[in-house]
């Protein structure tokens, strides 16, 4: 039943139930209005100090019943701003709002930015729906939000279709109204995802989108990262002509040049972010910049720290890679250890790490089997994709030939000042025994040309039902037109002979 013109390697897969929860999604995004939900105002003074898009944005959420409301922001463009107008706009009205993150950090930085109660997605379900379904246990107080609540997924489109379903059966059950915020060119998540960027596009959802970029110090990167949004190349021009885009002979040539950058930046007292393809190179910037920085005197080998197998050093920065409620910290010891944290090493024992966050100030102390646990790690280098959300001074980016147009769009908008691109030839081929591009024809900016058109995988089954059937049309249409052709010119053939005879058909 497939068409001779069609690929094989063109048919996807899905299971039933995965696209019955993407029509389910897009039915709940699209319903009309909910019941006992109001229209409201922007409180008087929400709106001082927002650009046109942050307050016709905070207008847009406030307007409407609808059950949701996605936001879109490209990055820099204040979106965290923006949703403390419309959390402070609510809470005048009465409403109460809370806040998730498809991790712990994203959380954390809305509850700092927006001014509202956050958790992960995954608490707020596990609270309100997996302790009721395993245990007939109801939520905890501070995750048992009333009807009528407003709930603001951030990062919305790093969160997976399973988890949204989910949320959103919740939602419609407890009278929740929701606001998606993210962007749908940014990364999406690592498990079958994409339903942001579905319901952004759809025609029946409201969405409003941000067009201001605060973030840059310089107005010409600003310009280029929205080139870059948008797989412009005439951006690739804007960051070559800045001297943005450098060029090495290999790997391990562009692995010392973004070294020697972090190196720099680190003694010169700036915030510099490293992102690597892969946490292979991640390790090794982490190691080589340890050794550099103990060399150059800037980290002392005689205050070393030997705890559950690692090493540590007093000054030196590292970031928590899980979750930990039971390790609390601050004044009422209400905040506890995250995912995605950023610490500095204050001191230590054989027995506890002694760390302060670079944040808030606040001093926490992890036990040895948090740390044998490798729930620590050097924090001079990090992949894109726990990169995004952060904001930095500096960023540079290794380029690598699988870099796709998200992952370089990412990595490119993380620094205020300065976001640089470090590329090397490819590497040799697996498959076929030899470099994938000639490496007498590579060039820096061809590289980045490459990454640029080089589309992330993830999207919905939806649309790629949607692809597959306007392919089919298109092949159908095709061959229709070509057989058409055929006839008349067999037509044809026919006719010229007859009419030299005099003769017609």
């Amino acid at each position: 039943g497939r068409p001779v013109g069609l690929a094989p390697s063109a048919v996807r897969y899905t299971t039933s139930s995965h696209l019955r929860r993407e029509v389910e999604l897009v039915e709940w995004a699209t319903t009309p209005a909910m019941a006992g939900h109001q229209r409201r105002e922007p409180k008087g003074d929400a709106l001082a100090g927002l650009d046109a898009s942050q307050a016709e944005a905070v207008t847009a959420m406030l307007a409407t019943t609808r059950p949701v409301v996605t936001v879109v922001g490209p990055a820099g463009a204040g979106k965290t701003r923006m949703l403390a107008a419309a959390v402070d706009s609510w809470r005048h009205a009465g409403i109460e709002v809370f806040g998730v993150g498809p991790s712990a950090s994203s959380a954390q930085q809305l509850a700092d930015g927006a001014g509202t109660p956050a958790d992960t997605l995954h608490k707020l379900v596990y609270e309100n729906h997996t302790k009721w379904v395993e245990r007939r246990e109801l939520p905890d107080w501070a995750w048992a939000l009333p009807a009528g609540s407003i709930v603001i997924i951030d990062e919305a489109g790093m969160v997976d279709t399973r988890l949204l379903h989910t949320y959103a059966q919740m939602a419609q059950g407890k009278n929740w109204r929701t606001i998606l915020v993210g962007d749908h060119l940014q990364l999406d998540s690592v498990d079958a995802g994409g339903m942001f960027a579905e319901l952004v596009e759809h025609p029946d959802v409201i969405t409003a989108e941000l067009d201001t970029l605060h973030r840059f110090d310089l107005d010409w990167e600003a310009d280029a990262s929205l080139q870059l949004r948008d797989g412009d190349t005439a951006a690739v021009v804007a960051y070559d002509d800045h001297d943005r885009i450098h060029g090495y002979g290999g790997e391990q040539a562009a692995i010392e040049a973004v070294i020697d950058a972090a190196f720099v930046g680190n003694v010169e007292g700036r915030d510099v972010l490293v992102m690597a393809p892969t946490n292979r190179v991640v390790e090794q910037i982490n190691e080589t910049m340890t050794d550099r920085l103990l060399a150059a005197g800037h980290l002392d080998p005689g205050n070393a720290i030997h705890i559950g197998g690692r090493r540590f050093f007093v000054g030196q920065p590292v970031v928590t890679r899980a979750n930990d409620r039971r390790l609390t910290h601050g004044p009422d010891e209400r905040e506890w250890v995250r995912n995605g944290d950023r610490w500095t090493v204050l001191a230590g024992t054989r027995d506890e790490l002694y760390l302060e966050h670079r944040d808030t100030g606040a001093r926490q102390a992890l036990p040895a089997s948090y740390v044998e646990d490798g729930h620590v790690a050097v924090d001079y280098a990090s992949t894109i994709h726990r990169a995004q959300g952060a904001t930095v001074d500096e960023a540079h980016l290794v380029l690598s030939e699988h870099t796709d147009a998200k992952q370089l769009y990412v990595g490119t908008t993380r620094g205020r000042t300065a976001n640089h691109i470090h590329t090397h030839p490819p590497a040799i081929d697996d498959d076929h025994h030899g470099p994938s591009v000639a490496v007498a024809e590579w060039t820096p900016t061809d590289a980045v040309t490459a990454a640029l058109q080089r589309a992330g995988a993830n999207s919905t089954a939806l649309k790629r039902r949607r692809q597959l059937r306007d392919e089919v049309a298109s092949v159908r249409s095709h061959d229709v037109d070509s057989a058409s052709t055929a006839a008349q010119q067999r037509l044809a053939a026919l006719r010229i002979p007859r009419r030299s005879t005099g003769r017609t058909l």
